[in-house]
């Protein structure tokens, strides 16, 4: 089973936004069993939309998904194109252009815009390919799944609060549930594993025996901090299950995950399963940790707070970092780390403090302390300790790999209470 992804919109394709149905779509279709044969990003011109999604269809693949261009402006035109590469005229749905009017009527300001263009921005985005099932819309724009053969045309808007529940609705209608069940799902594992590089896995690897990997098909995906290790298998789940539990045995000690969970799950989860909660001091990295730890919804459980302490005299007011730590080992040293972190524990009377205080780069750094040197601290009613790093690539990389780290310390401590 195959399907072809098409991202529409010039804005994706110069850059000016970033996509992220691309992905979203991916991971569900990788879920689901179904090889995804490419993921196209076009701009916004009618025949090169029609052009690639009749490429999909002529290719053989049983579902191509566009998303974008379903708005009311003069450069919205995805369910034109859609309509003419699967060979059916555009119908205005006069039903469906009560649901956009009332769905527009909403806005603030739709009452200022005068009537001939409330018209047609309604109907440019109730008209859609004959024979299509209507999606409907989650914002004003409504999107379709079109059939053509044994194969359909699932046509999605661009923006990602509306592109991933009108999918999650696309899905379990005819013809996409039908083929999507066809797909078969199979067995799917993901080992997450610390601190691992490919070159490692490799050498790992070739020490297995031969038919140890037959049937199943491995990628893997390097990302800051951890190798993330997929594992499918077409029909049932016992050699993944087999490969993934010999990862498992040969890595225990870095194993993150064995079950697909990330970093930042599995740090949530132990948080909250020994009622533990964390607070963090940062220096380099600014409040990206912090920020990781909030991502979550519940995260007030376990986060307690957190403290930029960019500055010197930060460290010390606030935190209780002694300023004999600062002159004589410096701010970016073991011994300000743990202080740090110590004292945004007691200050936030948290389980765990954690700190980060580094060299970011591109300047700052010395001969003893080179650009990427970053300490990373951890305490708890025990005590404190720290870790000593040295990261490589240029200041964005250097402050996400730090905070990776430091939640990698933090799992490590949880584990090990």
């Amino acid at each position: 089973m195959r399907a072809v992804v098409v991202v529409t919109g010039d804005e994706v394709l110069e850059g000016r936004i970033g996509d992220r149905n691309g992905r979203f779509l991916a991971q569900e279709l990788f879920a689901a069993g179904v090889e995804l044969d490419a993921v196209q990003f076009v701009g916004d011109d009618m025949a090169v939309i029609r052009d690639a999604v009749a490429s999909g269809l002529g290719a053989g693949a049983e579902l191509v998904i566009t998303t974008g261009g379903l708005g009311p402006t003069h450069d919205d035109l995805t369910m034109w194109a859609v309509a003419e590469a699967v060979g059916v005229p555009l119908v205005a749905d006069l039903a469906l252009a009560e649901v956009v009017r009332e769905r527009s009527s909403r806005h603030a300001r739709w009452a200022d815009i005068s009537p001939e263009v409330q018209h047609h921005s309604v109907m440019h985005q109730a008209s859609l390919p004959g024979g299509a099932l209507v999606l409907d819309p989650v914002g004003t724009a409504p999107g379709a799944v079109v059939a053509h053969g044994g194969s359909a045309v699932v046509v999605l808007p661009g923006p990602p609060s509306e592109c991933v529940p009108m999918w999650r609705s696309a899905a379990g209608v005819e013809p996409v549930a039908s083929i999507l069940a066809r797909a078969g799902g199979g067995g799917v594992r993901v080992v997450r594993v610390a601190n691992l590089i490919e070159a490692q896995l490799m050498e790992y690897l070739a020490t297995l025996p031969p038919d140890a990997l037959s049937g199943v098909r491995m990628g893997v995906c390097a990302r800051a901090g951890e190798l993330e290790v997929t594992l499918r298998q077409r029909q049932g789940t016992a050699a993944a299950d087999a490969v993934a539990d010999r990862l498992v045995a040969r890595y225990s000690d870095d194993v993150i995950s064995a079950d697909g969970r990330d970093l930042d799950t599995v740090v949530a989860d132990a948080l909250r399963a020994r009622g533990a909660t964390v607070a963090v001091a940062e220096s380099c990295t600014g409040g990206l940790l912090g920020a990781r730890l909030t991502a979550r919804p519940g995260s007030s459980e376990y986060v307690r707070g957190g403290v930029i302490a960019y500055d010197n005299a930060v460290k010390t007011a606030l935190l209780g970092v002694p300023p004999e730590v600062i002159d004589t080992a410096g701010a970016v040293s073991p011994e300000c780390a743990m202080a740090m972190a110590e004292g945004v524990r007691r200050a936030c009377e948290a389980t765990y403090g954690v700190s980060i205080t580094g060299i970011a780069g591109p300047g700052g750094g010395t001969p003893q302390k080179p650009v990427g040197t970053v300490f990373v601290g951890v305490a708890d009613a025990s005590g404190a300790w720290a870790e000593h790093l040295l990261l490589r690539g240029g200041r964005d990389i250097v402050r996400e790999r730090a905070v990776a780290q430091a939640l990698l310390a933090l799992r490590r401590a949880l584990v090990a209470s």
